[in-house]
């Protein structure tokens, strides 16, 4: 079947936003007296939206805890989102040739959907992606597939025309709940046994390899 689509992940896929999120996230907890984590530590904390984030960096699931630094943190990273973050090498080339194929583009992300939208101006061209879908108060995050399956209506494709590329399980999970090929971006923030413990179809080590991925799963998948 012909891949139609490719929806990408956003942080440690498009964008290494590693060292802005981590620095925003301690800059909250030492105001709210907690200790920091190494800044290497967070690839394995960030993924599964920012309240997640919240909880496992302030070390508790009690609201009283977790909510003032998660409300702090969106400030200072909403202040503080492009100081180091920058797209990775070769990714914007490869989404433009997507582009200039015919390909349908979207971005499915666990960020909250106003900063995924402002990252996605600031970093790619106007009108590069046809969609791009965060999350939101009344949605809910991946590993629920309900956000995939609302962009496949949107982009007008089924699940085996479409690619999702991702750094970890989460969107592996989603991939395979939906019936889409799942490819892991092993320059990502989670390690290259995730991507193959969920199962991802394809994992490749530079965004380049996303049009050979294409071209093959356009000619092998069913």
């Amino acid at each position: 079947m012909m891949i139609k689509a490719v929806v990408f992940d956003l942080d440690g896929t498009l964008i290494n936003s590693l060292e802005d999120l981590a620095q925003s996230m301690n800059a909250a907890l030492v105001e709210n007296g907690l200790p920091i984590h190494p800044i290497e530590k967070y690839k394995l904390m960030i993924g599964d939206g920012v309240t997640t984030l919240a909880k496992r960096a302030a070390g508790s699931e009690n609201a009283a805890v977790y909510e003032p630094v998660l409300a702090r943190m969106r400030e200072i990273y909403k202040r503080n989102a492009t100081n180091n973050t920058a797209t990775y090498k070769g990714i914007a080339q490869v989404v433009k040739q997507l582009k200039s194929d015919g390909i349908k583009l979207a971005v499915l992300t666990n960020k909250l959907e106003s900063f995924a939208l402002s990252l996605v101006d600031y970093f790619f061209e106007k009108d590069t992606f046809d969609f791009v879908k965060g999350a939101t108060l009344a949605s809910n995050v991946k590993p629920d597939p309900a956000g995939m399956l609302e962009l496949l209506k949107q982009l007008d494709v089924k699940p085996g025309e479409t690619i999702l590329v991702g750094d970890s399980g989460v969107d592996m999970q989603v991939a395979d709940a939906v019936g889409a090929f799942g490819v892991g971006a092993a320059w990502g923030f989670r390690p290259r046994e995730e991507l193959e413990k969920y199962r991802a179809k394809a994992i490749i080590d530079d965004p380049e390899q996303l049009l050979a991925v294409v071209g093959q799963a356009s000619r092998q998948y069913p």
